[in-house]
């Protein structure tokens, strides 16, 4: 199966349909059979708050959708445990072209794992082909990359590219990988797709790994997956266990038609952005990520999860898992983001919680448009002191910084849920100033 940044394996991005894949991101998006319903009854002991709003409900219409999604590094340990998540990482939904957005750091350092230079990612949609091609295209690049010794290269550029050229759907990917050096191992100067190399008792290396699909039927689709070095540990090291995956450049890409209003959503268990150009330490990137694909999952829920999260100093969790359900027809759209975490401790104990759960939903109508956003929160302490949920409550915390409580936000087109943000006035715990903390984001959106 494809493993990818749209949620759950072996699900389209646009019709929740089935798709051609390999098991090249195996444990890169958590598979099915791992997931948890951890917060599937929260007792009286939480704290709930919900809200609901109507606004007008827009037209509806068939649409060229394009999603895409590439960051620098992943570790995720066996088991579905998360030392680092996707760092600088970026991500785009739309169904126009010449739009684009990116991210970078100067940085990696997964202490005794994995260190890395200067970080880009970048997502953008383009025509080509004097107009008879659209595309979106996901880029990577890295320098300076060393994984536990194994594996070192001067610099990577991973690119995935998914469109429609001519009327058919395409998708290509490459990495270029310079100054490659594995120990006993002679590498190509030009890396094909898929090298690899094993050691043995040690760990799989896989070069310049790929996999793309394109379909006609039932749905016009195109995927396109990469990562520059990917590396599968045989054997336990650097602390990590046997089946440890390590990712290096990331990038995803695809595209699809959309027949009636096209959806967009993310929600993920735990995220810490730290400010542009710091160094990106294990705490970044965000945690049991899924994303809701632009047709929608046609009404099944797609999960994704982690067994727990360890981000010494700044988050430690159990059961982490978020999830999306949607439905994309010619007359309504309408999805429900989730994510859910428990057991969490920030900042060595200084804000603690029992149990947090969000969901962000939203449905197109006719006659308008609904959302729905709802925070359940049980027994959160911060300094040892027990704090209400009731929504978008603000606290100032001494030493640390701005704690908002049951964040909400609703617009027109979209619902947001956050069931803590935490933003750094100062430099603490080895983040800088201005740093963010989120524990158990949703949010979903009409896309225009």
């Amino acid at each position: 199966m494809l493993f990818d940044l749209w949620g759950a394996p072996g699900l389209s991005p646009f019709s929740g349909g089935a798709t051609v894949g390999c098991a090249l991101f195996r444990g890169y998006w958590a598979e099915s059979n791992m997931h948890k319903k951890v917060m599937a009854l929260i007792t009286a002991i939480g704290v709930s708050a919900g809200l609901l709003l109507v606004t007008p409900a827009p037209a509806h219409a068939g649409a060229n959708g394009f999603s895409s999604y590439s960051g620098g590094t992943l570790v995720r340990a066996v088991g579905g445990a998360v030392n680092s998540g996707l760092t600088a990482a970026s991500a785009l939904t739309t169904t126009e072209m010449g739009k684009s957005t990116g991210n970078s750091t100067v940085g990696v350092i997964v202490p005794g794992i994995l260190q890395t230079g200067a970080v880009k990612s970048s997502q953008a949609t383009s025509f080509a082909n004097s107009g008879l091609t659209q595309q979106i295209v996901s880029k990577a690049t890295v320098a300076d990359v060393n994984v536990l010794g194994l594996v070192k290269v001067r610099a990577i550029e991973t690119t995935a590219t998914a469109g429609l050229k001519l009327g058919l759907p395409f998708a290509n990917t490459n990495s270029v990988l310079t100054g490659v050096s594995i120990p006993g191992r002679v590498v190509p100067a030009a890396v094909p797709k898929n090298f690899t190399v094993t050691i043995p008792g040690v760990a799989e290396i896989v070069l310049n790994a790929s996999a793309t699909s394109t379909t006609m039927t039932p749905d016009i689709t195109a995927r396109a997956a990469a990562v520059g070095v990917k590396v599968t540990l045989l054997q336990s090291l650097g602390g990590l266990n046997t089946g440890t995956e390590i990712f290096v450049t990331p990038a995803n890409a695809a595209y699809g038609y959309i027949p009636g209003s096209p959806i967009g959503g993310a929600a993920w268990a735990t995220n810490v952005l730290a400010a542009a150009g710091t160094v990106a330490q294990a705490s970044s990137g965000p945690t049991a990520y899924t994303s809701m694909p632009l047709g929608g999952t046609n009404g099944v829920t797609i999960r994704n999860s982690t067994a727990n999260v360890n981000l010494p100093g700044v988050a430690l969790a159990d059961a982490a898992t978020s999830s999306a359900n949607g439905t994309v027809t010619m007359t309504n759209t309408k999805g429900l983001m989730t994510a859910s975490v428990g057991k969490v401790n920030l900042f060595d104990g200084l804000i603690k919680a029992d149990a947090i759960s969000v969901e962000a939903g939203i449905d197109s109508g006719p006659p308008a448009v609904t959302h729905q956003a709802r925070t359940v929160i049980a027994n959160l302490r911060i300094g040892g002191a027990y704090v209400n949920a009731d929504a978008n409550t603000t606290i100032t915390v001494a030493g640390l910084g701005i704690v908002v409580v049951n964040y909400q936000k609703i617009t027109g087109s979209s619902t947001t849920t956050i069931g803590l943000q935490i933003t750094l006035t100062t430099a603490a715990y080895g983040l800088p100033a201005g740093a963010i903390v989120q524990v158990a984001y949703a949010r979903i959106y009409l896309v225009s």
